[in-house]
């Protein structure tokens, strides 16, 4: 059964509900002093791009006007899904100078495949849904000045530049609209913003520095130190009962401390995840413990909608651990 992938693949975007694309992963490098940083309030830095594919060149940034730059991939479901949004935002604001600039760091010659590839949905090309100005900048200049400066790790990711030519906001496209209204109309309060944005980064950097110290300790097997950094996550304690049980690599199958995160997680989910159930009920069973391998698991199959992807398993598991018990009597 896979129930770890879920988890991990939650781990790696760090978005909240909105969908990113994982696009880059700061080294410690990037970290230091000496990096470029931007945040709210700064002055938006020149763009210099290579290629203007569609719409109109800009050479710099001016006052009154606002602008939005938005980093996206021909590669990445999200951008593409994001696109005709997008569209629809600078057609509404065309006229109150907002300009639209997507910016890609593919080549020329992909862009262009991209824009003039037809949709096998619809037969509609690309470009005819994308009704704002596109660029691509393979140096990755901009990318450097905007993305990385800001800490940025997932794409679409948008950058609000204001009347002052000041960056006012930053995030996903999709989550733009009232901010960007807010900035047109000048109603858009900066610091308030700046203050969420630079603690959500902190929090955000603290997660994925616990992330890599559990991804460390789960590939030492040290399963003490992983549960003691996710003791308050179901999933992550999920994660590490399993592995124990389950993962056919591991050495060491330290089954106590299996049980542990498996009734932790079953606590913090209140017994109503089957996969956590069926998880618990798996290490008593490793532990020789069948009769309460079985009341975990009759409990797991209660849970379990019929269309789950567990079902089968669940039930294949309540059916072995119930033949057992029987044959005890």
């Amino acid at each position: 059964m896979q129930r770890v992938t879920v988890f991990a693949a939650a781990l790696a975007l760090c978005a909240g509900s909105t969908a990113y694309a994982q696009d880059y992963a700061p080294t410690e490098d990037a970290q230091d002093k000496d990096a470029k940083k931007l945040t709210i309030g700064d002055t938006a830095p020149p763009i210099d791009i290579a290629h203007w594919i569609k719409g109109k060149k800009i050479d710099e940034f001016e006052t009154g006007k606002v602008y939005v730059v938005e980093f996206w991939a021909t590669w990445c479901s999200p951008c593409r899904a994001s696109m005709p949004h997008l569209s629809k935002l600078q057609e509404q604001y065309t006229d109150y100078d907002v300009t639209f600039i997507g910016v890609s760091d593919e080549d020329l010659q992909t862009v262009i495949s991209f824009l003039f590839k037809e949709d096998k949905k619809d037969g509609v090309i690309q470009n005819e849904r994308t009704r704002y100005t596109l660029t691509t900048d393979p140096d990755q200049s901009v990318k450097n000045d905007y993305f990385r400066a800001a800490g940025q790790r997932g794409i679409p990711t948008a950058f609000i530049i204001g009347k002052d030519t000041k960056v006012e906001w930053i995030g996903h496209p999709m989550e733009m609209d009232e901010p960007l209204e807010a900035v047109v109309k000048d109603t858009w309060d900066r610091d308030a913003f700046k203050i969420k944005f630079q603690d959500d980064r902190r929090a955000q950097e603290k997660l994925m520095k616990r992330q890599k110290q559990f991804a460390a300790a789960m590939g030492a097997e040290d399963w003490a130190t992983a549960v003691e950094l996710y003791w308050d996550s179901a999933g992550g304690l999920n994660q590490v009962a399993w592995t124990i049980v389950d993962d056919a690599n591991v050495k060491n199958r330290d089954f106590d401390v299996a049980l542990k995160a498996a009734q932790r997680a079953t606590e913090l989910s209140e017994q109503k995840d089957a996969a956590i159930l069926d998880t618990l009920a798996r290490v008593y069973y490793e532990k020789g413990d069948v009769k309460s391998a079985l009341k975990w698991q009759r409990l797991a199959a209660q849970t379990l909608s019929d269309d789950d992807p567990l079902a089968d398993d669940v039930r294949e598991a309540l059916k072995k651990y119930q033949q057992e018990v029987d044959s005890e009597i």
